[in-house]
């Protein structure tokens, strides 16, 4: 609450100097209850200052919304570098192998024989996955889980070349 008392003291205006503009603010409906003053005998006039009381009330909740919102961005960041480090491919003289890791308490392996692997393709959409040539790698085999797809991969065609001569390699082998 704001406090307006007698002269004397700084920041403060005369009770009388305060009448004008008290007799505006009455008008638009703001009430003044006079505080009696202990040292001075006089009275101060006091207004309800909602926004002092509220402020700080928003503030807070302001800055914990914050905060969470902050946390939830780190957690997200996080994790996405976490699976991006924990996405493994390898590709062997025999197999195919897709190993992630979304978390740490979750682990997916794939394998693939390459003898198995029946068609190959590589996919990119989008503007963005053309400019940064990253994509998906598809690959349709005789098992029982019929597609295998290693997911955002950088330079796609590339990958795909070299899973189709080791394709051959191992077919040509057998």
């Amino acid at each position: 609450m704001r406090i307006a008392t007698a002269a004397g003291f700084p920041n403060v205006l005369p009770i009388r100097s305060l009448m004008a503009p008290m007799a505006a603010l009455a008008c638009s409906g703001v009430a003044f209850t006079p505080v009696p003053i202990a040292h001075t005998g006089s009275y101060a006039m006091m207004t309800p200052s909602a926004s002092a009381d509220v402020t700080p009330v928003i503030r807070n909740v302001a800055g914990f919304v914050g905060l969470v919102w902050g946390l939830v961005w780190l957690v997200r960041a996080y994790l996405t570098y976490y699976r991006y480090q924990n996405d493994i491919w390898v590709l062997t003289n025999q197999r195919l192998i897709d190993s992630y890791k979304a978390h740490w308490f979750s682990h997916r392996m794939v394998t693939a024989d390459l003898v198995n692997i029946q068609d190959i393709s590589a996919h990119r959409e989008g503007l963005l996955q053309t400019w940064l040539n990253f994509g998906d790698l598809e690959c349709e085999t005789a098992g029982e889980r019929h597609h295998f797809t290693l997911a955002g991969i950088p330079r796609p065609s590339d990958a795909l070349a070299e899973v189709d001569r080791a394709r051959d390699a191992a077919r040509s082998a057998r």
